[in-house]
């Protein structure tokens, strides 16, 4: 239950609150929560886990996701996501868990996935993705059976 408010961030109406997104991804977000200010900074170091899943979304992943660097969970299955899969994910190392499943995702596996040496799970299925499976780095201990 989001509604846009103007270019500067959303109403959660079942809350009662309000969210400041004067530029994606910043530094620092601001929650009016009850008419209570909280200034949450660092974002990109103190952000761990992103659920985006089955929303509806589309166009391509923003490339400004992978300056999530303390990311450890991300989920944006169950989309319309279309292009490639961004390259700078790469730069996401402490990452555990990517599922990008359920999209319009084409184009190849990026080689710069090989730098997610925590990744445990990796979940692709049911998107348009073509060419080989990078041998490196995590990629090399995926069983035979599920390439």
């Amino acid at each position: 239950m989001m509604a846009e408010l103007k270019t500067t961030g959303y109403i959660i109406s079942d809350y009662n609150a309000s969210i400041s997104t004067a530029g994606a991804y910043q530094a620092a977000v601001t929650i009016t929560y009850k008419s209570i200010y909280r200034i949450f900074a660092k974002i990109l170091t103190t952000l761990t886990v992103i659920d985006l899943s089955d929303n509806s979304f589309d166009g391509t992943i923003p490339v400004s996701l992978g300056r999530l660097i303390s990311l450890l969970v991300l989920n944006m299955s169950g989309n319309n996501f279309i292009g490639d899969i961004p390259s700078e994910f790469g730069r996401m190392t402490q990452l555990e868990a990517l599922d990008l499943s359920q999209n319009q995702l084409s184009g190849d596996i990026p080689e710069a996935l090989t730098n997610l040496t925590f990744l445990g799970i990796l979940n692709l299925c049911n998107n348009k993705l073509v060419g080989k499976i990078p041998r490196s780095g995590q990629f090399l201990n995926i069983p035979k059976q599920f390439i």
